[in-house]
């Protein structure tokens, strides 16, 4: 009788696994797995820039909305001011000044944040002392300010500080009139604004040529006729904050430690 047949337990365990699987499958997952990928990040890649480019849009719309609210906001303005304070002065020598002053204001003004074209502009009011300025350039004073300058450096300072605020791009705002207060003007600035305004004002002046020092004579002006009761509206539409007064003295010692230069002497 033959022996029974043996097992050969010895043999090497590679023998015995199962065949691996073909090496072109393993290739087609790899591949499949990259274009899944692919798609993915395309796909992402298209949301993200679809979400930029409505942000985009929305930005814009969005400025142009404001814009759109600026531009007929300052139209209202420029029509309350006409028809509140006379219209503009007829005089000829007056308007003359006014416009050649502003000239030399507006070639002060340097490297502006965009593009300013002004337009200086003399209003015929003979009570109201005051000045404004619209975004878009145009600097209005009274001519019951006008008259009560001494020096064409004060003007420079009245027309140096529209000029200011129009560069910052400042709109006024609608000031809400308290019971029995005055009903003009229905316009005014805020107090961040007119800080910001007089130091800007002080480096227009110096631009073109004025002695800075003429913007505190422009103050005392103010103040000797609010302290007369003249009808001094410049107070109520620029919020005179504790310290104006002091903060821009100390910015002209602090640009000139030295004094103002003599060629500033307009």
């Amino acid at each position: 009788m033959s022996e029974p047949e043996t097992v050969d337990d010895t043999a090497p365990e590679a023998a015995k696994a199962p065949a691996a699987a073909p090496a072109p499958s393993r290739r087609r997952a790899r591949v499949i797995v990259m274009l899944v990928v692919s798609v993915i990040a395309v796909a992402g890649l298209a949301l993200l820039k679809t979400n930029a480019a409505e942000e985009h849009k929305a930005e814009a719309t969005s400025r142009a909305q404001a814009e759109a609210i600026r531009v007929a906001t300052e139209a209202e303005i420029e029509q309350h001011l006409l028809s509140t304070y006379g219209g503009i002065s007829a005089d000829a020598t007056q308007v003359a000044l006014v416009t050649r002053v502003g000239g030399a204001i507006s070639r002060g003004v340097s490297t502006p944040e965009k593009p300013v074209n002004f337009r200086f502009r003399l209003l015929a009011e003979p009570n109201a002392l005051n000045v404004f300025a619209l975004a878009r350039g145009d600097v209005y004073i009274t001519t019951a300010l006008l008259n009560r300058m001494k020096t064409e450096g004060q003007l420079a300072a009245a027309l140096a500080h529209g000029a200011a605020h129009a560069q910052l791009g400042d709109v006024l705002t609608a000031r809400v009139a308290a019971e029995g207060a005055p009903a003009l003007p229905a316009w005014r600035y805020d107090a961040r604004q007119e800080l910001a305004a007089d130091s800007r004002a002080l480096a227009i002046m110096a631009a073109a040529g004025y002695d800075p020092n003429a913007y505190i004579g422009l103050f005392a002006i103010l103040s000797e006729a609010h302290g007369a009761g003249a009808d001094t509206q410049f107070f109520l539409s620029h919020p005179n904050s504790t310290g104006r007064l002091e903060a821009v003295a100390a910015a002209i010692r602090s640009r000139y430690p030295d004094g103002v230069p003599a060629e500033l002497s307009k």
